[in-house]
């Protein structure tokens, strides 16, 4: 048991790293960190440390808890698979940042992306393919459905992803908690 703390430990640490400080790093390059170079619309802010620094971290341990829990036979269809998944969702994604309009530090003009733009689009891809194979496990696999351990993981992840979402409708529109303002403004 101690084995599995440690490594959701390095797993949470490792989505960190993947998550806030690789992005704040290209970030500096790019404008300056706490600089305020850029003037747009979602740079450093705090829907950026929720979502993607928590939030998905969190769905990465609940994942690796489900992988855990399940212990498939991994296959390389599957993997493929799931990539592929990966890569169309990350895809969609950025079209239709790019036809909202959006300008986040990532992309500082709709269809034009930066270096974290093309380091998000990686790590989307990457995350989002690790949320897919699960998925094609339960598909692949239906009578894993049965397994209690199964609806808890699929539960928790599905809670944290619905917390991910409201963060992200809220960090758009702007939720004001106190002293806590959670908005799309950079720092």
């Amino acid at each position: 048991m101690t084995e599995k703390i440690v490594l959701f430990i390095l797993i949470l640490l490792a989505s960190w790293v993947n998550n806030w400080f690789l992005p704040f790093i290209l970030y500096h390059f790019e404008y300056g960190l706490f600089q305020k170079k850029y003037k747009g619309r979602g740079g450093c802010n705090g829907w950026g440390i929720i979502g993607d620094g928590i939030l998905a971290g969190l769905i990465n341990i609940t994942i690796l808890y489900f992988l855990f829990s399940i212990n498939p036979l991994t296959q390389n269809k599957d993997l493929v698979l799931a990539l592929i998944l990966g890569f169309f969702s990350m895809v969609v994604t950025h079209i239709w940042m790019s036809i909202c309009r959006w300008e986040t530090w990532i992309m500082p003009k709709p269809w034009h992306w930066n270096s974290g733009g093309y380091w998000h689009m990686f790590s989307m891809t990457m995350q989002i393919a690790f949320l897919w194979y699960p998925l094609i496990l339960i598909f692949r696999y239906p009578i894993l459905l049965r397994r209690p351990v199964v609806i808890m993981n699929l539960g928790l992840c599905s809670l944290w992803i619905g917390i991910f979402l409201a963060s992200f409708y809220w960090g758009m529109r702007g939720l004001k908690i106190g002293r806590f303002h959670l908005n799309s403004e950079s720092w």
